[in-house]
């Protein structure tokens, strides 16, 4: 069972790239990323990979769509404390939520990645953790540039 499709739209994350590409950490990140943690052998998981890729296509230059196998990349399973297979995320600017809804269609998925999540039970999101044994890492420029528009914005707008 292999589930890349070459050409796909749906892109392949490891515990090696998984911050490098995401990013997940960063809160000026602008991109959010909808990533399925699957496990090879999950039913469902098989169940739901053409409808992934139709979701992958359809959330193109909006949604980055990925996906990630907990078996070979088990850090990543454990950091997130994925409950069960398919669990699926979203992550952006340095939060991250998961999808609590019932369906299982190219539709519900869309909706939600694009502005669902927002809404669902856990509005403001989780902090994403750092990777497995390595410590919270300093901010970058970019971050602080970001955290001290959003002060000062919070600063005149409540003042």
């Amino acid at each position: 069972y292999q589930r890349r499709v070459h050409g796909g739209d749906v892109k392949i994350l490891t515990d090696e790239n998984f911050d490098l590409i995401t990013k997940a950490m960063s809160i000026s990140s602008s991109s959010p990323w909808f990533v399925e943690f699957y496990a090879p052998w999950c039913g469902h998981c098989k169940a739901i990979a053409p409808v992934w890729e139709q979701v992958a296509t359809e959330l193109r230059h909006r949604v980055n769509v990925a996906k990630l196998d907990c078996v070979a990349n088990k850090n990543s399973s454990e950091r997130f404390a994925i409950p069960g297979f398919p669990t699926l995320l979203l992550f952006k600017g340095g939060k991250f939520w998961q999808y609590d809804g019932s369906l299982r269609t190219k539709e519900a998925f869309v909706e939600w990645a694009l502005k669902g999540y927002a809404e669902g039970k856990n509005k403001e999101g989780w902090a994403v953790p750092p990777p497995l044994g390595q410590p919270v890492p300093p901010p970058t420029w970019e971050d602080l540039i970001y955290t001290a528009k959003d002060d000062f914005t919070n600063f005149v707008t409540y003042s």
